[in-house]
C-alpha cells in the first residue's frame, strides 16, 4: 500500500473566536480614536460660552468598545454639550422665550426683550463626515491586526 501524504488540521474554535473578537475590538477602538481626533479638527470654532470651540471640541470623546454576548458596541461623539446636535444638523427658525425671568437680555443688547425670533442656523457637520470617511477602514484594520497577531 502506498504511503499517503497527509496534512492534519486542528480547529481551535474558541481560540480563533477570541482572537477575532480581540482584533475587532482593537479595530473599532482604533477607528473611533481616529474619528475623535479628526472630528476635533473639523469641529466648527465659534460655538459655546467663549466662542472658542473649546467646549464643543472638548466634548468629543469615545467610549471603548464593550462586548455583550456576541455583540461589540462602541460609542464616540460629542458628550456633555447639549448644542452639539444643533451645530451638526442645524436648526429651523424658532422663537426663544425666557425660562426663568420675564425677559431676555445679553451683553450688547439695547434692552431686555420678551422673545427673540431666531432665524435658525446652517448645519456645520463634523461628526457624520468623519464617520463616513473613517468607518470604511474598519475591515482593513481588523485584518491587519489579525495578521499582526499571527506574526507575534
Amino acid at each position: 500500500m502506498a504511503e499517503l501524504n497527509v496534512v492534519r488540521i486542528d480547529w481551535q474554535g474558541e481560540r480563533v473566536t477570541a482572537e477575532v473578537i480581540r482584533a475587532t475590538r482593537w479595530g473599532m477602538d482604533s477607528v473611533m480614536s481616529d474619528c475623535v481626533r479628526t472630528a476635533k479638527q473639523r469641529c466648527p470654532i465659534g460655538h459655546g460660552p467663549r466662542r472658542s470651540g473649546a467646549g464643543l471640541q472638548g466634548s468629543i470623546q469615545m467610549r471603548p468598545t464593550t462586548i455583550s454576548g456576541d455583540q461589540l458596541t462602541g460609542y464616540w461623539g460629542s458628550y456633555s454639550v447639549k448644542y452639539a446636535r444643533w451645530v451638526e444638523e442645524g436648526t429651523q427658525p424658532h422663537v426663544i422665550l425666557p425660562k426663568t425671568k420675564k425677559a431676555l437680555f445679553w451683553p450688547g443688547a439695547d434692552h431686555p426683550v420678551r422673545m427673540v425670533n431666531h432665524p435658525g442656523t446652517k448645519a456645520r457637520p463634523y461628526l457624520v463626515p468623519t464617520a463616513q470617511q473613517l468607518y470604511p477602514s474598519l475591515p482593513f484594520r481588523i485584518r491587519a491586526e489579525l495578521e499582526w497577531g499571527v506574526k507575534k
